[in-house]
């Protein structure tokens, strides 16, 4: 972002085509076609996969994450991320090349073994595979309830489930695909 601008004052519309910031002063973003970025030294890059990867060692840095490879991070893609959370008034955004991809990070990363997921049901054929045999091998619970059931009805199958306290998930497919539920 740049410094000493109030882009509070600004609306969503011209935050979203408004250059927020650049590499070499373009006024039209720069599409960044490179998979990998340079390190100053052999260090400086080892340190930063350590933090890109929270491997042992690595710290939360307050410094925004070096670019390292265009997979972890990419300046084209995180200005399209900033103006989204710009759009949404979000507290983050994440692009990811496909729709299962982005379905897969957020399993990934709230669910874990012994949690419970309820999730609604139709979803999309990927998602349903995903969920009944890579999150079932990973031990996650988890399942569906219709567009039909109540409020009430759901928390009865919640607590029913002998796994209340380990809810961790209710994941929304709307409209279910491919009843459009």
């Amino acid at each position: 972002m740049k410094k000493g601008i109030n882009l509070n004052r600004f609306s969503p519309e011209s935050l979203m085509v408004h250059r927020l910031r650049s590499s070499n002063g373009s006024i039209k973003p720069e599409i960044t076609l490179t998979s990998t970025f340079e390190f100053e030294n052999v260090r400086q890059g080892d340190q930063a996969f350590i933090e890109a990867y929270s491997l042992p060692g690595s710290c939360k840095s307050t410094k925004k994450q070096p670019m390292i490879y265009s997979r972890i991070n990419n300046p084209t893609v995180e200005e399209f991320e900033e103006k989204f959370v710009l759009w949404d008034k979000a507290e983050g955004c994440s692009l990811h090349a496909t729709g299962m991809a982005a379905i897969a990070t957020v399993l990934n990363e709230f669910l874990e073994g012994d949690d419970l997921m309820i999730r609604s049901f139709p979803i999309y054929g990927g998602t349903d595979h995903y969920i009944n045999h890579i999150l079932k091998k990973n031990k996650v619970n988890s399942f569906p309830f219709f567009s039909f059931h109540t409020e009430e009805e759901i928390e009865k199958m919640i607590l029913g489930s002998g796994k209340a306290d380990k809810l961790a998930m209710i994941y929304l497919e709307t409209p279910g695909n491919p009843t459009n539920d």
